[in-house]
């Protein structure tokens, strides 16, 4: 059974229903269709729509426990709660297809997972790469030697530092 524990150590079954299902696609506002592979991709490489997601999945049992939307953020802002949170969602996801007999659509969830992982770990390796390293050393260098030459510009009595209420 998907489940996953806010910080304060309240469990929640992130279990999908066809009813649960059927409420996400019907609903007025931003709504997700999980039997459509487009519309559940979007959401998957999406951080805020996964959220709302997920939060509908469990509304019932938050509402119970008097949490909002914004509550229930709070709630599992931690990175442990993120990742069980996400593991639970993917879990159920996939129970959810597997029980609608649509293992394609497990194979997106599956898809989306792989690429999101892949794209992060390309922007990190990036990020801390030579390349990277270099462009930012040559930026540090090019505005210390600004910041050099505007400090020796700048010394007492100069005409550079000689202002509106200077003695002329």
């Amino acid at each position: 059974m998907p489940q996953f524990a806010d910080k304060t150590g309240r469990v929640f079954d992130c279990s999908i229903s066809f009813g649960i299902a059927r409420t996400l696609k019907n609903r007025d506002e931003n709504p997700i269709d999980l039997l459509d592979p487009d519309d559940l991709s979007r959401v998957l490489s999406d951080p805020y729509e996964r959220f709302d997601l997920l939060f509908s999945i469990i509304e019932s049992q938050a509402k119970a426990a008097e949490l909002d939307a914004d509550a229930f953020g709070l709630r599992v802002a931690t990175r442990q709660c993120y990742i069980d949170a996400h593991a639970a969602l993917t879990e159920a996801l996939s129970d959810f297809f597997h029980m609608m007999d649509r293992p394609d659509l497990a194979a997106v969830i599956e898809l989306a997972i792989e690429s999101t992982g892949k794209l992060q770990q390309l922007a990190v390796d990036k990020i801390r790469g030579p390349e990277t390293r270099a462009k930012i050393d040559a930026e540090i260098s090019r505005v210390n030697q600004e910041l050099d030459a505007a400090m020796k510009d700048s010394t007492p009595g100069s005409e550079s530092t000689a202002g509106p209420l200077s003695a002329e």
